[in-house]
């Protein structure tokens, strides 16, 4: 809302530096020379921690032989590695003995030699045919003619061609002629004897199947050449390939070799098994023969591939490493000591840690680019942050804290990397890169929230993780697990109600730390189960160490920075505290009127998204200042008391100002933080003290100076914060809903809107950033809280029952009869001692909830004779009571306002039930006070004001007059929320006695 200048250039305080002993060290943070001196500063620490992991590692330049010039240590943490090429050539070696000769077992070369035999005998026999049939036809050719005249011998005729056969020596002739054709089918030699004996058998059919038989089993073995060279193969065994048709179709270790057949135990094989295959030949020789040809034609069937194992064996020497003594060397770590020769050793490991050095960038480049990046950064982000996010408006104090924490946590991220750098030089690579990832760095983001807000938090954190990667030198997954820790350590401690709060935060920022290093060092691909338990048990330690740290830090910075933070708050609310307990003992309508301006303010508050706390610990302290001069103010007098009556409507607005200075004087005597102040200086704002300014106007004279307006306004400021104009408008909004005659659901909220539309026409929210929607929202929650603080209470059966009852009641013998009407002579024996004491109970009209009340009120001091005051629905009746009287006296009061008891519309059957106690004869009488003669007393709010000459209010009206507050109702200050300041017609005076209608008053002398 836009309006005048802001009116906190002439109230009490000006903005927030009033406060001399609080700000004054930070006020000196304007000077823009002290802002340019600490700028400066704050870039040197950063830079500094941010590259000493990026500084350039010196480089060393040895020779062999020559003593080292000084102590020559380790700039990085490296790992030499020195290979031994003799130790690994012999591991390679083993690794190739290791491997298994492999054998392959020709699973075709079976089939072939039965096929050789097959198509050898089959051509043989061809031949022989051949030669039978040649044989056959030269017998059975005729002879030539003979000559002519020669006799013709005698001879026999031709044999039958079937008859005509072979003879051994011819078969044996005709199978010589083509042996060659039946070696190359057999693609073996034979014995001549073996195949002679063939040829005059004939190579005959059954011969044949002999030996497909013999050479068909025996060929089933795996025939090597040498069977006990396997044996020596020993646990390695071989590799046994078995091949068909050019293809591998089966590979096995063999460790067993009894199945195997060497070259020489063919024979005696053949032997063995020749019975069941040669049985059917007859003739030894033939027998003799065909074991002979198969043994010919059997030949090794598994032989060793010592191609195929070479090369197993050389895939299985290149998967050696070459084998190397590894020593990692820590940063820091003596290499050479100043003075050793430097060896051949020494000096390869120093050219190791010169080729692996992480940046060999001189240092001035190294630095000013490292400068520039920084600077460029801050500057952007400060930039973006400051125009686009609202809630970003650092002052310079605030720039301070977030400078010191952020260069207090890379400070110690920093020592902590250098100790474990210098002590743990035994630890593994892994474990080492841990040491960062236990450094508690959530804890400036919380730290940020708490005292801050979330969106300066946000801006934290992305700065925060940027530097404290570049200074551990970390990959990007240790920057993702400080961004994820320290959201939900900001998240956490968003709305804490109590010190434990930030403990359980922490403990949620352990949870999230342990989730996120586990899937760090699943990224690493780590295998090693218990690296996982030390990260998981480092991350969780960190959370909770952030939380811990929190707690203890918070109350440091709350009282070096002035910092008012929600555990401030807490602490501010204890009802105990010094201020509220001053304020209850001084002023207790004050203080309860502050309590349920706390308790609406909440409510708003929590509507609008604002601060609820700081609302209603706000709203507690709003009035304290009225301890002072308690008397001045309606909710704090007595009845008939207003000290106002007798003093000048300028005099009276003074007092009723004054109350603001003297609420911030207190506040200064008790430490109360700056927020709580603006609480009391803004929360009637600049408001027109209406009741006494109307009053000045109507006495006012020609002769003197015109009353001036400003006179009785408020000082101000107006509300600055959302916070503190909920709180202007439930201060008036409470009182105004307090003086309400008849508060019914759509009176409240007429009330409510009409107050909350008259602050806003006024002017008093310009200078806060309320909207129209926030100013329903608010009206919403202060109707809700109204209406449940005024809801109707109805009369229940069993109370009218027995009420009913006790006047039906008879009376017992000897008891005092009731009378028919109380008088003032009844009174009177009262306060004379003659009748029992008196105790006070009320009792509702039948046709008005509001209905009589009696209520007693001392009037004069403890050592003087009390007045006893019976305030009935139409008139107030008083009588003078001894102090032990009095002691029997036990009062209640109503709820609403005091003018309330004056106010009953309908009093046909209003009475007052009074309780006569006789102690001697323990008995309980009535006494009822019937005001149905006195129905025609005047009315009682504007005659009671008119009395004392005071503005008459509409207190007989269900609303207020058009352009007045509801606080008028009660005689309170029309034009400023929160009539329950004034002393001046906001008590109800008791009216004078006329003439035609004496007031009784008993007992007084």
């Amino acid at each position: 809302m836009a309006g005048e200048p802001r009116s906190g250039q002439r109230g009490f305080r000006l903005g927030r530096d009033q406060n001399p002993e609080k700000d004054n060290a930070f006020f000196r943070l304007a000077n823009p020379a002290v802002q340019v001196l600490l700028f400066t500063a704050f870039m040197v620490g950063l830079v500094l921690l941010t590259t000493r992991t990026l500084t350039p590692d010196p480089r060393f330049d040895v020779q062999e032989g020559v003593p080292a010039p000084r102590d020559i240590k380790a700039t990085r943490t490296f790992t030499y590695v020195e290979t031994d090429d003799e130790a690994t050539q012999e591991k390679r070696e083993e690794a190739a003995w290791a491997v298994p000769k492999i054998y392959d077992f020709h699973l075709d070369l079976q089939n072939q030699k039965v096929n050789n035999i097959q198509r050898a005998f089959a051509a043989m026999r061809g031949r022989l045919d051949e030669a039978l049939e040649s044989k056959r036809s030269a017998l059975l050719e005729p002879d030539p003619e003979p000559d002519v005249g020669v006799a013709k011998p005698d001879v026999a005729p031709p044999p039958p061609i079937e008859s005509i056969k072979l003879t051994p020596e011819e078969r044996v002739e005709a199978a010589e002629a083509v042996r060659a054709e039946f070696d190359q089918a057999l693609q073996t030699i034979i014995d001549k004897e073996s195949f002679k004996i063939l040829a005059r058998a004939g190579f005959s059919k059954s011969i044949e199947e002999a030996l497909v038989g013999l050479v068909h089993e025996v060929m089933d073995h795996h025939i090597v050449p040498k069977r006990r060279l396997l044996e020596v193969e020993g646990s390695r065994g071989i590799t046994l390939r078995t091949i068909a048709q050019g293809e591998v179709t089966r590979t096995e270790r063999r460790l067993d070799f009894t199945s195997f057949l060497d070259t020489e135990e063919v024979a005696p094989e053949l032997l063995r098994i020749s019975p069941r295959h040669l049985i059917r030949l007859n003739e030894p020789e033939v027998k003799r023969a065909a074991i002979n040809v198969s043994k010919a034609i059997i030949e090794t069937n598994t032989e060793h591939n010592e191609e195929e194992t070479a090369k197993a064996r050389d895939l299985a020497r290149a998967g050696v490493a070459e084998l190397a003594h590894t020593r990692t060397f820590r940063k820091g770590e003596n290499i050479v000591d100043n003075g050793h020769i430097i060896t051949q050793q020494h000096a390869r490991i120093i050219r190791e840690m010169n080729r692996n050095s992480s940046n060999r960038l001189p240092r001035a480049q190294l630095l000013i680019g490292t400068i520039i990046l920084l600077i460029v950064l801050l500057l952007l982000m400060y930039t973006f942050a400051r125009a686009n996010i609202t809630k970003f408006r650092l002052q310079s104090k605030d720039l301070v804290l977030l400078g010191t924490v952020m260069l207090s946590l890379l400070l110690l991220q920093q020592l902590v990397a250098m100790a474990f750098e210098s002590w743990g030089n035994d630890w593994s690579e892994t474990y080492m890169s841990l040491v960062h990832y236990a450094i508690p760095l959530a804890v400036g983001a919380m730290l940020v929230r708490l005292v801050l807000n979330s969106e300066t938090a946000v801006v934290y954190i992305i700065l925060m993780t940027l530097f404290s990667g570049l200074g551990a030198g970390e990959p990007l997954e240790f920057i993702a697990y400080v961004t994820a820790g320290s959201l939900v350590g900001a998240n956490a401690v968003g709305k804490v109600n109590h010190r434990m709060d930030l403990l359980k935060a922490g403990l949620m920022v352990g949870l999230v730390n342990a989730l996120m290093i586990c899937s760090v060092f699943l990224l690493r691909s780590e295998l090693d189960a218990w690296v996982y338990l030390v990260a998981v048990v480092v991350g969780f330690s960190s959370g909770l160490m952030s939380g811990v740290l929190v707690s203890a830090l918070l109350p440091l910075i709350e009282w070096a920075f002035n910092y008012t933070t929600d555990i401030k708050l807490l602490e501010l609310a204890d009802l105990n505290h010094p201020a509220l307990r001053e304020l209850i003992e001084q002023a207790p309508g004050s203080y309860h009127h502050s309590v349920i301006v706390g308790n609406l303010c909440k409510e708003a508050a929590e509507a609008i998204n604002a601060n609820p706390l700081l609302a209603r610990v706000g709203a507690y302290y709003h009035d304290i200042g009225k301890g002072k001069n308690p008397q001045y103010f309606a909710e704090n007098q007595r009845q008939g008391r207003n000290p106002h009556d007798k003093l000048k409507p300028n005099m009276s607005a003074l007092i009723i100002k004054a109350h603001v200075k003297d609420g911030l004087e207190l506040a200064r005597q008790h430490n109360l933080p700056r927020e709580i102040e603006d609480f009391i200086a803004q929360h009637h704002g600049t408001t027109l003290i209406a009741y006494f300014y109307h009053r000045a106007k109507s006495l006012e004279d020609p002769d003197i100076p015109e009353v001036d307006e400003k006179d009785y306004r408020y000082p101000g400021p107006k509300p600055q914060t959302r916070e503190t104009a909920i709180c202007l408008l439930a201060d008036g909004i409470e009182a105004a809903s307090r003086a309400m005659p008849d508060p019914t659901p759509d009176r409240l909220k007429g009330l409510v809107q009409k107050m909350i539309n008259k602050a806003f026409a006024d002017g008093q929210l310009d200078e806060c950033d309320l909207t129209l929607k926030d100013l329903n929202a608010i009206a919403k929650a202060f109707i809700r809280v109204l209406m449940g603080m005024y809801h109707s209470r109805p009369q229940y059966p069993e109370d009218k029952r027995r009420k009913d009852d006790k006047r039906a009641k008879p009376q017992p013998s000897g008891a005092q009869q009731r009378p028919q009407r109380t008088t003032s002579a009844n009174l009177q024996k009262a306060a004379n001692g003659s009748e029992p004491a008196l105790r006070a109970r009320p009792r509702k009209n039948s046709r008005s909830r509001r209905g009589g009340q009696t209520v007693f009120e001392d009037r004069l001091g403890d050592n003087n004779p009390e007045v006893l005051a019976l305030n009935t629905p139409k008139r107030t009746v008083e009588m003078k009571l001894t102090r032990e009287q009095r002691d029997e006296i036990t009062t209640r009061k109503r709820p609403q306002d005091k003018k309330e008891r004056l106010d009953a519309p309908d009093a046909e059957e209003d009475r007052v039930e009074v309780v006569a106690i006789d102690d001697e004869e323990d008995r309980v009488e009535e006494v009822a006070i019937d005001d149905e003669e006195d129905d025609a007393e005047r009315p009682p709010s504007e005659e009671a004001h008119a009395a004392n000459g005071a503005e008459p209010h509409p207190t007989d009206t269900d609303e207020p007059a058009e352009g007045e507050d509801t606080d008028d109702a009660a005689g309170a200050d029309p034009g400023e929320p929160g009539g329950d300041d004034l002393g001046g017609g906001a008590q109800q005076q008791p009216p004078d006695e006329p003439d035609d209608q004496p007031l009784r008053r008993l007992g007084l002398s």
